[in-house]
């Protein structure tokens, strides 16, 4: 998609509908010298020439693409060459419109990367088994203290006018890496800190989300909006990604206790690095990656978040990896593993580990009344309504019956 935006000084009224393509020769030079020194094709105000009280043609007149996502691709200043087509209509002096000049610019307007977040500083449970993943949580964020590149001083994000716009907390990378200094909650309550919570865009949009304060000082963040290619979030308790994209997204959650994660139709990619600090409460995570053909790792944080001994064994996570050939890596805990008819066929998965081990389990959904598997030198085949999917399982020697339930 591409947008015009034009610029004069004085009287817009001198706009025609036929702009020049490229700057025209305007004559011969002036018998004075310039004091403008910049091209002149690049001139926008036909100014007197008698020096020393007049400059002579100057650039002065300019279209500033202000608004993150325009990106300037072509521009034109409208001045026609004397007894070419439209110069009546700026003419020579006393001129009939202005002695300045239209400025066209033509810009594309791209999508601008952002990430739309909420915080919770409590949660009565972890709300896992509620319809709303939130709906436990408590204390939510009202106010965000911030800096970021754009040089203002300590903004609020409940502000309408600072750098989130209405949004509460909607950051984009046009505007910079953010430090969070403190987080107002609901009923009153505050967390601050040096950097509470930092936001560093990298590479073409990818974006890190920390907390860095202690493990549980703020509990819960959700992510409800990212346009980027990569997403990583560290050192929240519960931590709650909804994405709905097509290009295919990374998204590494290191440090968690517990969380939901969705992501879009694209080739995804997520890391879950789990740590907890008892197993008291919940533990667990739902993963669910839709259409593509994603891929799926669970496995122990990056580094010890909470200070204690972690057992992997802690933590429970249920996987449903959607349509596409998916890749499955299971955690040290009992995962289960959803695999839905017309979706399941060339998957594949690692540390599947039974009810002899971690106590994983397949759950096949939808393949219809008298559905079977067989299972031999790592394939699970899997027989249905519809006809037979098949699924690898590396590193599996036998499946007992307890390992695979119907749905």
């Amino acid at each position: 998609m591409t947008t015009r935006a034009m610029s004069a000084g004085s009287h817009p009224a001198a706009a025609s509908s036929s702009w020049a393509t490229t700057t025209p020769t305007r004559g011969t030079a002036t018998a004075w010298p310039s004091p403008s020194t910049s091209d002149p094709a690049f001139d926008t105000a036909d100014f007197a020439d008698s020096l020393p009280f007049n400059p002579g043609n100057l650039r002065v007149d300019y279209v500033l693409g202000g608004k993150a996502g325009l990106v300037p691709i072509d521009g034109s200043v409208f001045w026609p060459a004397q007894g070419t087509a439209n110069f009546d209509l700026v003419g020579n002096f006393p001129f009939p419109s202005s002695d300045h000049r239209l400025v066209e610019m033509t810009f594309a307007v791209v999508e601008e990367t952002a990430v739309g977040l909420r915080l919770w500083q409590d949660a009565l449970f972890d709300g896992r088994g509620t319809a709303s993943p939130t709906a436990q949580l408590r204390k939510q964020a009202t106010d965000l203290s911030y800096t970021d590149a754009t040089g203002m001083s300590v903004q609020h994000s409940a502000a309408a006018d600072d750098s989130t716009g209405p949004a509460l907390a909607r950051f984009i990378e046009a505007y910079g890496d953010v430090a969070v200094s403190a987080v107002d909650f609901a009923g009153g309550g505050q967390v601050a800190g040096n950097n509470a919570i930092t936001l560093d865009w990298g590479i073409n949009g990818a974006l890190l989300v920390r907390l860095d304060l202690a493990w549980n000082a703020i509990k819960a963040i959700a992510i409800d909006e990212y346009t980027g290619p990569s997403l990583r979030v560290e050192n929240f308790v519960d931590v709650l990604v909804t994405l709905s994209g097509s290009e295919g997204q990374a998204v590494a959650v290191d440090g968690a206790k517990r969380g939901v994660i969705t992501t879009g139709s694209g080739n995804d990619t997520v890391l879950v690095g789990v740590d907890s600090n008892e197993r008291n409460w919940s533990n667990s995570f739902r993963i669910e990656t839709g259409a593509g053909n994603d891929s799926i790792t669970v496995a122990t944080a990056s580094r010890n978040y909470v200070g204690g001994a972690y057992d992997g064994r802690h933590t429970s996570t249920t996987i449903d990896a959607g349509a596409g050939s998916d890749s499955i890596t299971g955690g040290a805990g009992a995962d289960t593993i959803v695999l839905r008819a017309g979706e399941a066929d060339g998957d594949s998965i690692a540390n599947f580990s039974g009810a002899g081990g971690q106590g994983d389990t397949l759950q096949l959904i939808g393949f219809g009344t008298g559905a079977s598997f067989s299972f031999a030198a790592g394939q699970l085949v899997i027989t249905g309504a519809a006809g037979t999917e098949s699924v690898t399982l590396a590193g599996v020697a036998a499946l007992a019956a307890a390992d695979v339930i119907f749905v």
